[in-house]
């Protein structure tokens, strides 16, 4: 029987720790990463309406890059792969990098750079409300986004999660 001192340094182990019948934090952890990416998935399609309706569409190429690569696509193939187990860690660093991006991108248009996205400019009525309120919820979807995508990039490469 090996000696543990009262104060051992928290390892990744830790991460693992049973969270319920056969079930993981890091599994966990991983199926918010999906019901995250579809919250995520569905404001952007009501921001998205927003946007048209309102006249505010993408200046230039990079702005439909990132907004239908990064912000859109990002977390659903993050998802998918997740979901799938096949391969955790690349959809991990995806979800992480995609959330991030996505709330870098959102935070420069809607609150940093003047344009005619930026909320200060909208009045909050009709689908201008909606366009500030599904800001401010992607911002909120986002952040949490990040902070689950750094946790579960901590964990070690390919950790497959015991449970189902």
């Amino acid at each position: 029987m090996k000696f543990r001192p009262a104060a051992a340094k928290l390892t990744l182990n830790a991460w693992r720790t049973p969270c319920g019948p056969g079930r993981s934090l890091v599994v966990f952890l991983d199926r918010w990463v999906v019901l995250l990416a579809a919250a995520h998935t569905v404001v952007v399609v009501i921001h998205s309406a927003a946007h048209v309706t309102l006249g505010i569409l993408p200046s230039t190429p990079i702005d439909i890059a990132i907004i239908g690569g990064v912000i859109f696509a990002g977390p659903i193939v993050a998802a998918v792969l997740v979901m799938s187990r096949l391969a955790l860690r690349i959809g991990r660093s995806l979800f992480f990098v995609s959330m991030l991006g996505s709330l870098i991108y959102g935070a420069l248009s809607h609150f940093a750079l003047p344009g005619p996205d930026n909320v200060a400019l909208l009045t909050p009525e009709g689908m201008g409300l909606v366009f500030i309120a599904t800001t401010a919820v992607l911002a909120i979807i986002e952040g949490i986004g990040v902070i689950l995508g750094a946790l579960l990039l901590r964990t070690r490469p390919g950790t497959p999660a015991t449970g189902a």
